[in-house]
Formats: C-alpha cells, sequence, structure tokens
C-alpha cells in the first residue's frame, strides 16, 4: 500500500512539475510579445507563488509525505523517471502472488542492494571521469582522447535500449536463486 502511496505521490509531483513549466512558457511567451520585464516578472512571481501555497495546503490535506513529494517536484523529469520505474519494480515484487513474505523480504533486499550498487557506481564513474578530465595527453585532455562520442552516438534510442536492459538486469539479479551450500 505504501508503494501505491509513493507512485501516487511521484504522479502528482510530476504534474505540478509540468504546470510549473507550463506557467514558464507563458512568461516566456509574454516577455517575448514586449511586454514590460517588471509587470512579467511580477506576474510570473505571484503566479508561481500561489500556485506553491495551493499545493502545499493539497499536500497537507492529503497527508502527503512530504520528502518524496519534494523530490519529485525538485528533480528534472530525466531523474524522476528513473526513480519512478524502480518504484514500479518494486511494486510488482510486493504484489507478486505465490511467494511467501520472507521471500518478498530477501527480492526487495536484492533489488534495493542492486540499486545502491549502480548508484555508487554511478558516483565512482563520475569521479573517475573527472580526473580523466584534468589529466593533459597532448594538447587534449585523456578524457578528450578516449572520447568515442563522435564515432559511436547511439542517441535517445540507444540510451531508452540501455535503460530497458538495466531495468531487466535488475529483474533477473531480483529473481535470481541462491545457492545453497552444504
Amino acid at each position: 500500500m505504501e508503494n501505491v502511496k509513493r507512485l501516487k505521490i511521484s504522479g502528482i509531483a510530476s504534474l505540478v512539475e509540468t504546470v510549473l513549466w507550463t506557467i514558464d512558457l507563458l512568461y516566456t511567451i509574454f516577455l517575448a510579445k514586449g511586454a514590460d520585464v517588471v509587470i512579467v516578472l511580477g506576474l510570473a512571481f505571484m503566479i508561481i507563488l500561489f500556485a506553491g501555497v495551493a499545493i502545499a495546503i493539497v499536500v497537507e490535506i492529503l497527508q502527503i509525505p512530504v520528502l518524496p513529494f519534494a523530490v519529485g517536484l525538485y528533480l528534472p523529469i530525466y531523474l524522476s523517471t528513473p526513480i519512478m520505474v524502480g518504484g514500479l519494480v518494486r511494486l510488482y515484487f510486493d504484489k507478486k502472488k505465490g511467494i511467501t513474505e520472507e521471500e518478498r523480504k530477501t527480492k526487495v533486499n536484492q533489488g534495493i542492494l542492486y540499486s545502491s550498487g549502480l548508484i555508487a557506481g554511478e558516483g565512482l564513474v563520475g569521479i573517475l571521469l573527472a580526473v580523466f578530465a584534468i589529466i593533459p595527453v597532448g594538447a587534449a585532455t585523456l578524457g578528450d582522447a578516449i572520447n568515442i562520442s563522435k564515432i559511436i552516438n547511439l542517441g535517445n534510442i540507444g540510451g531508452l535500449v540501455f535503460f530497458a536492459g538495466l531495468v531487466a538486469t535488475l529483474v533477473a539479479f531480483i529473481n535470481k536463486k541462491e545457492k545453497k551450500t552444504k
């Protein structure tokens, strides 16, 4: 039940984020039409302020936990989506029939372990790439020397396929049977 509540929170946060992006777009359109900058800034600020107040009131009335809602609202959609997909995978295993409660806990813990490893690995690779960016190699840096994006560029479809592969490896790791030792 808690995961369903989290999914609802993510959906509401994404909706609110879309509304705020729309307000920003309208603000840009008004500026393009030659409206006075001070008036447009004041109008946009007031709209966003009152929208925030209304959102806060609704969140309190619905007794939605503030932290997951705020994270869903703060993070851009390309970072919120993997969090939501991870929540959907967990929801699937929480609702899966035919397994005991102990097996369910084991599967959830394996999913948390795998996901934590992905996050830690991303952090380590980020540090490694930062180091590569400062090591000089000739006229460029080591990061520029090993950059293969001009040779192989997978684009959005490649990223989506890679992400689907990561989700598949997560599900495979969760479903992995433990070897029994004698």
